[in-house]
């Protein structure tokens, strides 16, 4: 596997969407942690550092929606709309599409 393809897949298991068995295969496992759990720190820093820099970016849609409505909405924003920007501020561009999509008729004013 050259560096290119590794890059590749550590970004890909950072986001969750390679099979535990080929993180296994590739990153160290020791006793008392396979590659695979040491890949979930990544992925639970991954997520958590972009939901707070959503939450910064929209601070009333995270007040009104909650806490845990807030964090499902930014896993799925982060999962629908990777960042590819080099700056974490703009992260939340596309939130108010995903927003527009994803909220029940009750919720639009999340929107706004």
């Amino acid at each position: 596997m050259n560096l290119a393809e590794l890059e590749s897949l550590f970004y890909r298991a950072v986001r969750g969407r390679v099979h535990p068995d080929a993180l296994n295969d590739v990153f160290v496992s020791r006793p008392e942690r396979s590659g695979a759990a040491g890949m979930r720190v990544y992925n639970g820093a991954y997520f958590t550092r972009l939901t707070e820099a959503l939450a910064d970016s929209f601070p009333v849609t995270h007040r009104l929606a909650g806490e845990e409505r807030f964090r499902t909405l930014a896993r799925r924003y982060v999962m629908r709309f990777p960042s590819t920007a080099p700056a974490i501020e703009r992260v939340g561009a596309r939130f108010p599409v995903l927003l527009a999509d994803e909220l029940e008729e009750g919720e639009r004013s999340l929107v706004d």
